[in-house]
């Protein structure tokens, strides 16, 4: 949420009324637009359509037995959509997929892909002006 707002401290919240919700400046935004750079290139397999899409995969192994399990995952994404002013945070996980030796990038971003093409329609059709070209 820090990268998505442009180097400021939020408190996230699940639903959000139009106001300016900036903390205080953590990071630069040298520093914040060169980290949206390298996390566009992490998701540029999968564009949504008029948006500028960034994010970061994650793969960890789980707890077996007080081991780490060699074929048990969870994978995740957690992804920015930008255009503009309108900015969304998305986060996905999937724990224990049926298929093993996968990599987040197979399994998480194309949720997230799913949900953010569909998030940009509702907000388009819910009055978010400028979302679809």
């Amino acid at each position: 949420c820090i990268i998505a707002n442009g180097g400021y401290d939020i408190k996230p919240t699940l639903l959000q009324k139009d106001t300016d919700r900036k903390g205080r400046r953590l990071y630069g935004t040298e520093s914040i637009n060169g980290i949206k750079t390298i996390m566009q290139q992490v998701a540029e397999r999968y564009p949504v359509r008029g948006m500028r899409v960034m994010g970061k995969t994650g793969t960890a192994r789980c707890i077996v037995d007080g081991k780490y399990s060699t074929k048990i995952h969870q994978y995740s994404f957690i992804g920015i959509i930008e255009k503009g002013d309108y900015r969304r945070v998305i986060v996905t996980f999937v724990k224990q997929p049926e298929k093993s030796s996968l990599w987040a990038s197979d399994v998480a971003v194309p949720i997230f892909h799913t949900i953010a093409q569909r998030l940009v329609v509702h907000d388009a059709l819910h009055g978010a002006a400028n979302l679809i070209d």
